[in-house]
Formats: structure tokens, C-alpha cells, sequence
């Protein structure tokens, strides 16, 4: 119902002589007010600001094959690491065939493709291993593997087809510019034409419980689009998440009222922000909630994701564990996330 011009005039003169307006969270900066260091980082095609001492754990899939980085290992370090994997599947027994090595391939000194049996009666599946070196030009670089998986049938006739991968990779400096490609942990790659993905965990120093995550997708082409039918759509956006997780426990409730008792089940839910929230430009949505748990531990979960990526997908996630249950606590969580936020670039 809307309120006459001269009502709007009371309410108002009233909210000013009880002291009334907006409360002091909405007016605080609270990105300004954070006190922990951050260091750009580069994941996928996003900049965003991290701790930056803090431990950091990423994964990454890159076309199909999960990427790991092989570290501590000079040029030299890693070639013979690819060559002693060659000789210790090429020595396990196999029943039918001479060994368990079916092929083993190497492309332009830089990368190399094993391919093996699992078990020593297998004869139509051979798994996947390809071995990436990045070099820097001047001897130095990184190391790759990419676990490629089980294949059927004569899987050696395609090789140049999975090999493609080696020639998309360059060495990335700690906070360089995704301009030039997609960024993993400690390399980009020209993703044209794969499905790529990563991710990254920071712990927060001197907050224990306190970790934030963010991640990073993008398809090859739009034939890749994964169906997602049956699945609510909810799942796609901070809100949608939010209404979700509450869903849950109520379901939970309904379907066994005892386990409201439980341990570990929250006996306050509570929302503190739903709504839109754009960054850098792009569309999306934030959702933050607080779970008071039975057994006295407090729960906070951050969440922002993208809504108009085209192909593309952006989400940053903040959860921590608070036995405080101080304002000033929760405050530089709120500190923590807007900064985050704030530095966000596409």
C-alpha cells in the first residue's frame, strides 16, 4: 500500500527524532576497513585479491584431463621422472602382451603421452598419461601432468589430437595479467577449442577455520554445454544456493524431527545479505549466511557467482568458523569478503 506525500513526511520526521535511518551495516565500508594483506592473483580469465600469505591449494582440468603440478622438479628432474614412469609400467607382466606399456610418444622435447594397460588381463582399455614441461627459454620452467584417463579401442590413431594441449601452455608469473590466456596454477594456456577449468583454496593467516575459494570455467564450444536437465536452476546463481541450503534442513526436519537435536545441525539459520551484486561489470549475485550449530560452533558462508558469462562461469566462496560470537569477528569477515570483492577484475 502507498503512503500519501504528507504520511512519507511523518514517518520520516519520526524515524529522524527516534535516531532512526539506515543501521550501520549498510553504511559501513567495510572493504576499506580490512586489515589483511592481498595479493593479485590471476584465475582463469579473473584477477581477484587473495591473501597473500596465505597457503594456497589449486586444481585445474584441462581438456578432459585433470592437471597436476609436478613441483620442486628442474628440466632435467622432470625428463627423467617421465622416463622412470616409462620403465616401471613397461616392467609390470601382462598375460597376453609382452608388458603393460601400450605406446609411448614425445612431442617437441616439451611434452609426452604414455599410454598403459590398468591390469595384466585388460586388453581394450588403456589409460592415459600426458607430461607437460613449460619452459621459461633459459632452462627454467614447470612441470605438468595431466591424468587423461581410460580409453577404448585403438586410442594411439588419435594422439595428435590429445597432444594439441602441449603448444597452448606458457609460463604465468604470480599476479600477471589474464589477458594473454587462461591462467592455472603457475602457467596460461590459449584455451580456444578445450574445456578448461581451475580453481584455487587460500587459507586466511591468523584465522583458523577461515578459507576462501575461488574458481573459474570455460567451455571449448558451445556443443560442450553439459545437460543439466533435472537439476534445479537454483544451483547457478548465490541466492538460488542460499534458498537451497535452507530447503535442506528443513526437509531434513520434516522427514526426521530428531535430528534437530543433533550435534551438527544448525538451531539459528540466519540470512545476511541476498541480492544482486555486480563486479567489474559482470552480472551476478551475492548470498551470505550465518548457522548457529547445536554444538555451539558458528558457520559463515560467503558466496558471489556469476549470471551473465557467456560459456563461461565465476564463482568466489568464503567460508569461515567463528567460537567468538563478537561483532568484531564477524566484521572482519564482512572486511575480508568486500575487499575481495572490491578487487575483482574480468
Amino acid at each position: 500500500m502507498r503512503k500519501s506525500a504528507l504520511g512519507l513526511v511523518a514517518t520520516a520526521l519520526t524515524q529522524l527524532l527516534a535516531g532512526c535511518g539506515p543501521s550501520e551495516g549498510e553504511t559501513k565500508d567495510y572493504a576499506f576497513m580490512n586489515q589483511i594483506p592481498l595479493v593479485v592473483e590471476c584465475v582463469g580469465h579473473m584477477r581477484v585479491g587473495l591473501p597473500e600469505k596465505g597457503a594456497r591449494s589449486w586444481n585445474a582440468t584441462v581438456d578432459g584431463a585433470e592437471l597436476k603440478r609436478l613441483k620442486g622438479l628442474s628440466e632435467g628432474a622432470f625428463a627423467d621422472y617421465v622416463q622412470a614412469r616409462k620403465k616401471e609400467v613397461a616392467a609390470l607382466p601382462h598375460n597376453s602382451e609382452p608388458n603393460r606399456l601400450v605406446a609411448f610418444h614425445e612431442y617437441e622435447k616439451n611434452g609426452a603421452i604414455l599410454l598403459y594397460r590398468e591390469d595384466a588381463f585388460q586388453t581394450e582399455v588403456v589409460e592415459m598419461e600426458r607430461y607437460l614441461w613449460v619452459g621459461d627459454g633459459q632452462g627454467g620452467g614447470r612441470g605438468y601432468f595431466l591424468d587423461s584417463g581410460s580409453h577404448f579401442g585403438k586410442v594411439e590413431r588419435e594422439l595428435e589430437t590429445f597432444s594439441r594441449v602441449f603448444s597452448k601452455f606458457s609460463l604465468r608469473q604470480p599476479g600477471e595479467s589474464s589477458s594473454n590466456g587462461f591462467c592455472v596454477d603457475g602457467a596460461s594456456l590459449s584455451d580456444d577449442g578445450i574445456d578448461v577449468a581451475t580453481d584455487v583454496t587460500v587459507s586466511v593467516p591468523g584465522q583458523s577455520g577461515w578459507d576462501l575459494y575461488v574458481s573459474y570455467a570455460k567451455l571449448g564450444s558451445s556443443d560442450n554445454v553439459q545437460d543439466t536437465k533435472g537439476l534445479d536452476e537454483r544451483l547457478s546463481t548465490a541466492t538460488g544456493s542460499l534458498e537451497l541450503e535452507q530447503e535442506k534442513y528443513q526437509r531434513q526436519a520434516e522427514a526426521y524431527p530428531d535430528i534437530r537435536n543433533e550435534p551438527d545441525y544448525p538451531k539459528q539459520f540466519e540470512v545476511l545479505r541476498k541480492g544482486g551484486r555486480d563486479l567489474a561489470g559482470v552480472k551476478g549475485s551475492e548470498a551470505a549466511w550465518k548457522k548457529e550449530l547445536n554444538n555451539g560452533e558458528v558457520l559463515y558462508t560467503f558466496l558471489w557467482m556469476d549470471e551473465s558469462l557467456s560459456g563461461q562461469s565465476a564463482m568466489v566462496e568464503m567460508n569461515t568458523r567463528d567460537k567468538e560470537l563478537t561483532a568484531s569477528s564477524e566484521e572482519r569477515m564482512y572486511a575480508l569478503w568486500d575487499a575481495v570483492l572490491a578487487s575483482v577484475e574480468f
